[in-house]
Formats: C-alpha cells, structure tokens, sequence
C-alpha cells in the first residue's frame, strides 16, 4: 500500500520556505491530485495509468511541494535503496509556481535527506534540466555509460493485471 514506508526511512521529513512546505509525509501526498497536475504539463506522464504511477510512488520516497492552502506546487520522488543508490525522477514544479526556485528546493531536499545519506551514487535522467541539476554536482554521464530496457506497455500491463491491479 502506498502509505507504507521503505526499509531506510526513518519517518517524514519536512522543509519549510514562506509560502511553501515540502514534505515526505505519504498522508499528504494525494497521487490522483499529483498525476492530474503533472499530466497537463508533463510530457513523460501522458500516457501514465493512475494505477502505475500509484505502484511508483509506493516504490519511492516521494516529495510534494504544497502551496499555502494546501494545493499542490511541486512533486519529485527519488528510487533508492537507501544505501547505495538513489535515481531521482519525475521533478516537476505546477506552471503557477515556477520561477521560484522550487524545482532546485525540490532536488537539494532530496541529495540533503538524512535517510538518503549513506547514498554515493545518484542519477537522474533529463533533456532540458541540467543547469537545475549541475550546482548540486550532477554531471553528464559519459557517453556509453548506462543502459536502458524498455518493455511494451501491454506486456507490463498484462503481468500488473494478473498481479490484481486496477486499470
């Protein structure tokens, strides 16, 4: 279920900044709210199913950005295994509260983490993002370096249906 914790985490953790709260805290992370905010502008999530996205968030240590009054301003979740290694994915800060430097909070919460403080190799992937990235000493993987898998979606959809998950 989504509201359990991984292995390595300790608890909730919470930053503050006038207007703003970030937070790991999984009881205010609403993943219907974050997809529904992420699917108007996020190109990596439009064909994202609510079950899948939910299966990840689970998997991650999440970290919602909630504006004064609650709405959401901004989402990010690191893959970890809190040891070893942490992919930071899915950072994304809602078109009305860009330019404050939330996408950068977002990710300097994240390499700050206590429970993520044992980790000696992080990586994310982006097309656009590197100057957001860079200050926080991410580099340029050289080129060969890493690999990837894709699989069909009506394959990973089969195995997930088969496990009881709702479309």
């Amino acid at each position: 279920e989504f509201t359990t914790m991984l292995p390595f985490e300790s608890g909730p953790a919470e930053w503050r900044r006038p207007g703003y709260v970030l937070t790991t805290a999984r009881d205010r992370i609403d993943p219907a709210a974050v997809l529904a905010a992420m699917r108007g502008e996020a190109y990596w999530v439009q064909n994202l199913p609510l079950w899948r996205f939910r299966r990840a968030i689970a998997g991650s240590l999440a970290f919602i950005v909630l504006a004064e009054g609650g709405d959401i301003a901004g989402f990010g979740r690191v893959i970890s295994d809190g040891a070893t290694f942490a992919y930071i994915r899915d950072v994304f800060v809602v078109a009305a509260h860009r330019k404050r430097g939330l996408g950068r909070w977002i990710a300097t919460c994240m390499v700050a983490h206590p429970d993520l403080a044992p980790v000696t190799n992080w990586t994310l992937a982006t097309f656009d993002a590197h100057p957001l990235y860079a200050p926080l000493g991410f580099e340029v993987a050289p080129p060969g370096k890493f690999m990837q898998r894709w699989v069909a979606d009506e394959v990973a959809n089969a195995s997930a249906f088969a496990d009881g998950e709702d479309a």
